[in-house]
């Protein structure tokens, strides 16, 4: 079975095995993974016998499949998973910032959500935290803002943990052109984000 080109890959199937193929139809990810998925800063992800790792576009594995978990490739470093705790790796495999986190998310605009003793914070490439773990939750709202919760409350911070909207909202949604949309009750407004 052969599915949709993505990046110039096609993604491909056969015998329960999986790999890609390039646009010439060459063979560039093998045919043994139970699992391949899109091809993001120049490494799939693939699956083999339950363990992710990543294989470059020439099909060399880079990673060996050794994680529990692992996601794509943002901002240089992979989400992985190991006897679950979370932390995150570099394109050569390298542990950059160790699985001591509870839950995490992906690198978005150099920092990354993660969660320590069921509070979250936002800690940057080198794992340092520039948000220290205090709140319930945490989500990424967009142009370096995050939506935080906490004592039955949305707010708005920024990298800084300054208060760009107070803890008082039901919802808060995603910021584009640099407004954040915002819910509380039946009522809803925009908030200029300056």
């Amino acid at each position: 079975s052969a599915y949709s080109l993505y990046k110039g890959y096609a993604e491909v199937s056969k015998d329960g095995k999986c790999g890609f193929v390039n646009t010439k139809g060459e063979v560039a990810v093998e045919l043994e993974y139970d699992t391949v998925y899109d091809i993001s800063e120049g490494l799939f992800l693939v699956v083999k016998d339950d363990k992710y790792g990543f294989v470059n576009d020439e099909g060399t594995e880079v990673i060996k499949p050794r994680y529990d978990m692992a996601y794509s490739f943002s901002c240089g470093f992979a989400l992985v998973e190991k006897d679950e705790k979370y932390g995150y790796i570099n394109k050569k495999g390298d542990m950059i910032i160790a699985c001591d986190f509870d839950d995490a998310e992906g690198f978005e605009d150099d920092f990354a959500i993660v969660c320590k003793e069921d509070e979250y914070g936002l800690i940057n490439k080198r794992g340092k935290f520039v948000i220290e773990p205090e709140y319930e939750s945490m989500k990424y709202a967009g142009e370096g803002f995050y939506s935080v919760f906490k004592d039955g409350a949305w707010g708005v911070v920024n990298i800084k943990n300054k208060e760009i909207l107070k803890l008082d909202y039901d919802k808060i949604g995603y910021v584009n052109f640099g407004l954040i949309p915002v819910n509380k009750g039946d009522d809803f407004a925009y908030f200029n984000k300056k």
